[in-house]
């Protein structure tokens, strides 16, 4: 096997690169460095650039868009990470940079088009926006916000395959190989801060890539959204751990949340196999 196979470069690549990635960065800056979160985006344009290859063109291709807004993502991240010190400011970003992805993917042309789309984009921005909102607020709790990620993402990819969308979907299984390779870093308890770096650089590359499946390909927009309730039901999800003397513990809490969390994107794929009707077009 070479480092272009595909299940090497999509899913080896992205772990091994985000553990390097941020136990360097931990070295340079130490454990308390929300920048040290470089290492979950830095797994994602790493394998990108491996397989299929960096697209040093301007891009027009949807996966190559979203790939060049990991790395703008990651940049802005960094200096919010580097010259802020609050949360207000990710928080703030983080609820219009959906919207932004959106903008970039539609070619900033959809305002100006039929008023349906319209709906449908702002909609759509509002509703990623206040997840990704979320996964700022829940950062410190644990590893919740890598591990929700991670799974959403898994399950995107997951919702692709099974509609016929390979392409889509090894791309968000990149990004949840990445989230794997931070949750080991924490594995059992949290040693590294999840910053806005891996917030807007990997968490903005899922939901851009949730908005493209929704809007731009012939996947249900309501799939998309069962798939993101995952972040929806954390609470609950760590709640009902938290309350098993089971699951309770640090080292298998995380695995426990993570399996609840899936639920709703196992759903969605039995949706799109045996039910593709069952749910109105969005």
């Amino acid at each position: 096997m070479t480092l272009t196979d595909p299940l090497i470069a999509r899913l080896a690549v992205p772990v091994l690169v985000t553990i390097v990635a941020a136990v360097l960065v931990r070295l340079l800056g130490g454990s308390g460095t929300r920048a040290v979160s470089f290492g979950l985006p830095a797994g994602v344009i790493v394998a990108y650039a491996v397989l299929p290859g960096w697209p040093w063109a301007p891009p027009t291709a949807p996966l190559d868009q979203i790939a060049w807004f990991v790395v703008a993502g990651t940049l802005a991240g960094l200096g919010i990470d580097i010259m802020t010190r609050g949360r207000m400011m990710p928080t703030l970003i983080a609820l219009f940079w959906p919207a932004l992805a959106i903008a970039y993917l539609a070619g900033f042309e959809w305002p100006a088009g039929p008023d349906r789309n319209l709906y449908r984009y702002g909609e759509a921005s509002v509703v990623l926006g206040l997840l990704l909102a979320r996964m700022e607020q829940i950062r410190d709790t644990g590893i919740s916000a890598p591990v929700g990620g991670a799974v959403v993402a898994a399950g995107l990819g997951a919702v692709a395959w099974v509609s016929g969308l390979p392409q889509t979907a090894m791309f968000a299984f990149t990004m949840a190989a990445a989230g794997l390779g931070w949750v080991l870093c924490n594995w059992p308890s949290r040693r590294l801060a999840f910053g806005a770096t891996g917030l807007l650089g990997w968490g903005g590359a899922v939901m851009a890539l949730a908005g493209h499946l929704a809007l731009s390909t012939e996947v249900n927009g309501f799939i998309v959204l069962i798939v993101l309730l995952g972040l929806v039901i954390e609470p609950l999800a760590q709640g009902v751990v938290a309350g098993n003397r089971f699951t309770r513990s640090d080292a298998v809490a995380p695995l426990a949340t993570a399996v609840l969390i899936a639920i709703p994107a196992v759903i969605s794929v039995v949706l799109v196999l045996y039910a593709p009707r069952a749910l109105p077009v969005w």
